[in-house]
């Protein structure tokens, strides 16, 4: 990330409260501690100014001083974020086992591509995997596997509408030969290529500060009633 756009994610970061906040990199006038972290390893934060008080074996202290509304208060509101992947991950196991199941005794169509949507579903669940737990094993991250397993997450997503539209029009279950191919593949080609313009979209304009979620942002919205055009079209 460039100094250009961490200096403006900083500024925006300390625009509410960067008239008590103290950093030494952005605000150096702050009555306010902030500590940056994680610390040099085997040493003290690098914003540590009282390093007689700091508890043996640890890197840094608060002393809170009032109890019934403290002004330093610690939340990780990543807590379990690996635990959740490796649940998340075995689940997938267990689906990829029974769709191996079915795939022996019913090897048709449907079964295929719902197959190859399930195993991007699995890849990406594995890169997230990756990617959460060498954040939890030295703070540092791998962008390029979050992309990776966010594009491995888009077109899982674009397999499974397009054997939701096919099914929808009785393919494989009432009728061998569709008499909608141009037009379902139309449907399905335009909703590719809006995911992946919406994705670009919010990689660009989510501020990475903020961790909310894809459906919390106007590009998830416009999916969302994207799909809902596309079945009320359908129905």
């Amino acid at each position: 990330m460039s100094q250009t756009v961490m200096k403006r994610y900083c500024a925006e970061m300390f625009q509410k409260i960067d008239t008590v906040a103290y950093d030494k990199n952005c605000k150096e006038n702050g009555t306010e501690d902030f500590e940056n972290v994680p610390c040099p390893v085997g040493e003290l934060c690098e914003d540590e100014d009282a390093p007689e008080r700091v508890v043996n074996e640890h890197q840094f202290t608060y002393a809170v001083l009032d109890n019934t509304q403290a002004k330093m208060k610690i939340f990780n509101a990543f807590t379990g974020t690996v635990e959740m992947y490796l649940v998340l991950l075995g689940l997938y196991f267990i689906l990829i086992l029974l769709q191996i199941y079915a795939g022996v005794y019913h090897y048709n169509n449907v079964t295929k591509l719902y197959a190859a949507s399930l195993q991007l579903q699995l890849q990406y669940v594995l890169f997230s995997v990756v990617y959460v737990v060498k954040i939890a094993s030295d703070g540092e991250s791998i962008e390029l596997l979050r992309i990776i397993g966010d594009v491995m997450y888009l077109f899982a997503q674009s397999l499974f509408m397009l054997l939701l539209l096919l099914l929808a029009k009785g393919w494989a279950i009432t009728r061998t030969e569709l008499t909608w191919k141009p037009v379902l593949l139309s449907i399905w080609l335009l909703y590719t290529l809006v995911g992946v313009l919406l994705y670009v979209w919010n990689m660009a304009e989510v501020d990475v500060i903020d961790d909310i979620d894809e459906y919390q942002t106007f590009p998830g919205w416009i999916i969302l009633i994207f799909r809902l055009a596309i079945m009320v079209v359908l129905v």
